[in-house]
């Protein structure tokens, strides 16, 4: 034992070539492996919360055009117009029939009503009561959304009036028409409303052909 009073004998410090030789073999000081062990307990932590927290779901995509197409029937529930437009050539003559405009998930027609009352009314596509469903054709994608379709459809309400229908003049065809046009897709398959044309070309009436549509 040292005297008391001595001053403590000082440590030996590690020779420089014994750290070499300890690092040469790969002998890590304590301090490093602690350090070491640590991160990797903070990474198998962190990667553990990552898969264990909810992945955020993601917004759907909004739409912003829409596919417009034309749903066409045979004027009436009444089974002789459908044979007299198969019998019809519909290159020449086309046929008797009502149409329809689908748009965002609607289909959207003119028709007669009395008095100042729009004639324009919509209903679920292919769902016109009123006439026998027979084929839809595709008239390609607009790009008005829904916002301006309430206001275009506004002002054509307005427009056409139900008073207003004339089954040669002004029918449902020529409002599919209207409203194509301002959709700015294809218009209305020429044979859908060719009777209502040849009719007016001669000056038929009409009106006893082509029924309030």
């Amino acid at each position: 034992m040292p005297k008391s009073g001595a001053a403590p004998r000082p440590r030996p410090r590690a020779s420089p070539r014994l750290a070499e030789r300890s690092a040469a073999a790969g002998i890590e000081g304590p301090r490093r492996t602690i350090g070491r062990t640590a991160a990797r307990s903070r990474r198998a932590s962190r990667s553990r919360a990552s898969r264990a927290a909810p992945s955020p779901r993601r917004a759907a995509p909004v739409e912003r055009t829409s596919r417009v197409k034309v749903h066409i029937y045979h004027v009436s529930t009444e089974g002789w117009v459908q044979g007299m437009n198969e019998w019809l050539p519909r290159s020449v003559l086309g046929g008797v029939y009502h149409a329809g405009v689908e748009v965002w998930g609607k289909e959207y027609w003119y028709g007669w009503c009395p008095g100042s009352n729009s004639g324009v009314t919509a209903c679920a596509p292919k769902q016109n009561l009123q006439h026998t469903y027979f084929k839809s054709v595709d008239v390609g994608v607009t790009r008005e959304g829904r916002r301006e379709l309430d206001e275009l459809l506004r002002q054509l309400k307005i427009e056409w009036a139900g008073q207003d229908y004339h089954a040669i003049k002004r029918n449902c065809c020529h409002f599919c028409d209207a409203l194509l046009s301002r959709l700015n897709v294809q218009p209305l398959p020429p044979w859908v409303n060719r009777l209502a044309r040849v009719s007016a070309w001669w000056g038929i009436d009409g009106s006893w052909l082509l029924s309030r549509s």
